[in-house]
């Protein structure tokens, strides 16, 4: 698969698991807004050259950030990338299945999968500060996070 054909159905998987749950997308990125906060998946491609593409998860406090219509990725207070959610995936350099060694429907099945098992439950978990509170609480190591945002949840920053 070329990669305008691969980021074009990579776009149409997300497009297809994401849309239904209320996001909004600009390029190939997507927002979901909360209350509180805008949730962000945003499909990037490696600058090594490869046919190679990440998928970014992020949370935007808007409180905390200058008022944006749409966010992108690298707005976001906290992020990490979907393939550092799955216990077998998360020491790879990249995004599982997004090589150029995997056929495309394998590929694309892959991601499917790791969306359906990481992202979906999640999102639906995250409704209100306190949720995103209690998912910072339990330390998953994979999550970058601003040090504003500590302070902004009440969350104990050495305890990460």
């Amino acid at each position: 698969m070329n990669e305008p054909n691969l980021k074009k159905n990579l776009e149409l998987l997300i497009a297809g698991l994401l849309k239904p749950l209320g996001y909004k997308k600009r390029g190939a990125t997507w927002n979901l807004r909360r209350k509180d906060f805008v949730f962000v998946v945003n499909l990037q491609k490696t600058p090594w050259g490869y046919d190679e593409y990440y998928i970014n998860l992020g949370i935007n406090f808007p409180e905390l950030d200058e008022k944006r219509e749409f966010v992108s990725d690298m707005h976001c207070q906290i992020g990490w990338r979907l393939y550092q959610m799955d216990e077998l995936l998360k020491k790879e350099p990249h995004e599982a299945g997004l090589d150029r060694l995997k056929s495309p429907n394998l590929l694309l099945a892959e991601v499917e999968g790791l969306i359906r098992r990481h992202l979906l439950p999640l999102i639906n978990r995250l409704d209100t500060l306190e949720d995103v509170k209690g998912f910072v609480n339990s330390k998953p190591g994979y999550l970058a996070i601003v040090g504003s945002v500590h302070n902004f949840l009440g969350v104990n920053s050495s305890l990460m």
